[in-house]
């Protein structure tokens, strides 16, 4: 999961930190293993608000913005859990696998 910024602002940083970690401590408290979260800016986003980069191995991957930790926490745990639920809104990088929008 990459939480990012669009503006390099130290409020979106703030933000993005407070996200990230929020998203780190619900992962621990769940026992959920295999998950990576990492900051980076989206180049192209000038939201003030943080986004996250739901990727999903060998599905894809799905971006939701203006994002607060309650909120990043509920789409952890409803999409990284069940991803059956965004299977279809999930694209890769190769364009072979494009899921229909």
């Amino acid at each position: 999961m990459r939480v990012g910024i669009g503006q390099n602002t130290q409020e979106a940083k703030r933000l993005a930190d407070e996200v990230s970690l929020a998203v780190i401590r619900y992962i621990k408290e769940k026992g959920i293993e295999d998950v990576a979260v990492v900051q980076s800016e989206f180049y192209g986003y000038s939201g003030d608000k943080p986004i996250i980069e739901l990727a999903i191995p060998k599905m894809g991957q799905v971006v939701f913005g203006n994002m607060e930790p309650g909120e990043a926490v509920k789409l952890v745990e409803k999409y990284m859990v069940n991803t059956q639920e965004i299977a279809h809104f999930l694209v890769d990088n190769h364009g072979d696998r494009k899921k229909k929008h």
